[in-house]
């Protein structure tokens, strides 16, 4: 609910009630449905099985019910910005004021970019405006908005000027309209290639049961597999495998999350001094590895720790080893049948359920690291259009007064995702040392586009920001053009990689948990049959 209502505030800034009265329908609508799903599952089949998907359930019906809503009010404020920003350029080539462009713009405006528009025409004409600028900046819902409040904010105190005739302010407008129409085009197209992907990759897990009782009556020999360790260890394995599956197409389809990651239980954890001194002596012997560590989880785009990082890997490794011991002893305790009792076949079996808890830990320690790994692939994917969003916000400030490198720096940071650490590190060592900080931030990211958009901000001071960023301007519709077809270059990536991992866990299901066991027992019966026939011969 506190996640919830976090995502709400930040699209509907300062209107508390509206915001209360969102999260409260939410969280009715999410905790009604959960509750219906329990109390069915609990009367119609009381197991761990049913408790598991029964969990696997709710929590994807939350996650896509609360993405669903944030995701569709985010593409309606997207949508009125893009029509407000018409009536502000209309109203602006009327008056050329700022301040009563954007309130004459609000009358037709809908009701959430109305909050927003009133709250940047407040900002306009306050006191103190670079502060209150800062301020909104920490609940903008969306870059664009962060943008054109710091394009409104800087012409009405600077003042607007005209280039090759035309006003840069209604330019810069153009440019931004043309950018969220892109952003729209891209939103809309990711939620219709990415729609049906994650009924494919859960719907196996509910059909397990199906599966075994289906393969029992028709070889009941295979009972001494589904309700033994292999078994019940396999239909683990393929329920992680969903989860998996889930979280990486959920990764591919977003573009980023308006609320921010907390890490509540780690930092409690840390807390605890043995575990933070533990952390830190192995942090120490293995320096080197933990940097590279610290700069994968950058280009993920995590914001996590390293420290936080590795203690979430010991607890999955630990949770997993734990519960593999727990089934294998279930297993035993149970008397199970199909556990045969000979001292020897016995001891085989432990044998084998050890190493495979040992496995299932090992994979649970190293997920993390893989899911890291994954984040990566895709954040290079995200790349190149964060590069184009630079040119085009450079293209807006390259001709207003008074403009800086500190100032597009800043701009820079705002939108900044997968570069927003190194940006940030650059803009807290500037004064120290202006063409230092430019330096260490193109050593920092080794991507060539990126170190060339450096390049031009290091030879600003000295030709000046219209002459360094000459190129960009002049082929501002081939970086237009470019930065659309990127988007649907990326898209089309994303959307096979998605569809590959979506048959994952199916396939699985269908090839280890169904026809595998059947051609095993099958196979054993035929070598029984050579046997018997053998020595009656």
């Amino acid at each position: 609910m506190d996640k919830i209502s976090k995502a709400y505030e930040v699209l509907y800034p300062g209107e508390k009630q509206t915001v209360a009265n969102k999260t409260v329908k939410l969280s009715i609508l999410l905790w009604t449905i959960s509750v219906l799903c329990s109390v069915i599952l609990m009367f119609h089949d009381p197991s761990i099985y049913s408790a598991a998907t029964g969990i696997l359930f709710i929590i994807v019906l939350h996650y896509e019910l609360v993405n669903s809503a944030v995701g569709s009010q985010e593409i309606k404020i997207l949508k009125q910005l893009e029509k407000y920003l018409s009536a502000v350029r209309h109203s602006y080539y009327i008056n050329q004021m700022v301040e009563e462009a954007v309130e004459d713009a609000m009358e037709n405006c809908g009701y959430e970019m109305r909050i927003h528009a009133r709250k940047i025409h407040d900002i306009i004409t306050s006191d103190d405006p670079e502060d209150e600028m800062n301020k909104y900046k920490q609940t903008a819902p969306n870059k664009f908005l962060r943008l054109f409040l710091a394009l409104s904010v800087t012409v009405a105190e600077y003042g607007d000027e005209e280039v090759d005739g035309q006003s840069i302010y209604l330019n810069n407008i153009k440019t931004l309209k043309h950018d969220i129409h892109i952003e729209l085009m891209k939103l809309s197209e990711t939620k219709f290639r990415f729609s049906g992907l994650i009924f494919i990759t859960v719907i196996p897990v509910f059909f397990l049961k199906t599966i075994k009782e289906w393969s029992i009556v028709n070889l009941p020999e295979l009972e001494s597999f589904y309700l033994g360790f292999k078994g019940i260890f396999l239909s683990i394995i393929i329920y992680l495998l969903t989860v998996v599956s889930y979280i990486i197409i959920n990764q591919l389809k977003e573009v980023h999350s308006i609320v921010p990651k907390d890490y509540i239980l780690l930092d409690k954890l840390l807390c605890i001094s043995w575990i933070n001194r533990g952390l830190d002596n192995y942090i120490e012997k293995h320096y080197g590895k933990m940097l590279s560590m610290g700069e994968l989880l950058k280009k993920a785009g995590d914001n996590e720790g390293i420290k936080q990082f590795l203690l979430k890997r010991i607890l999955y490794g630990t949770l997993a080893f734990i519960t593999g011991v727990l089934i294998s002893m279930g297993i035993h305790l149970s008397n199970n049948q199909y556990i045969l009792n000979t001292l020897d076949r016995k001891s085989i079996l432990l044998w084998q359920e050890l190493i495979m808890t040992i496995l299932f830990a090992l994979l649970a320690y190293y997920f993390p690291y893989w899911m890291a790994l994954s984040r990566k692939k895709i954040a290079n994917l995200n790349m190149e259009d964060e590069i184009i969003q630079y040119q085009s916000i450079i293209i807006m400030l390259m001709n207003m007064k008074r403009i800086s490198v500190f100032t597009i720096l800043e701009f820079m940071e705002s939108f900044a995702i997968l570069f927003k650490e190194s940006i940030q590190e650059c803009i807290n060592d500037y004064n120290a040392g202006d063409i230092q900080a430019l330096e260490k931030l193109r050593e920092r990211e080794p991507f060539e586009p990126f170190q060339r958009l450096v390049d031009s901000l290091i030879v600003c001071d000295k030709i000046g920001t219209k002459r360094a960023f000459d190129e960009v301007n002049s082929d501002r519709r081939y970086y237009q053009d470019k930065r659309r077809q990127e988007n649907e270059m990326n898209l089309a990536t994303k959307v096979a990689l998605g569809k590959l991992i979506a048959f994952v866990p199916i396939v699985t299901t269908i090839g280890l948990y169904l026809i595998v066991p059947f051609v095993m027992e099958s196979i054993n019966q035929l070598m029984e049959y050579s046997n018997e026939w053998n020595m009656f011969l």
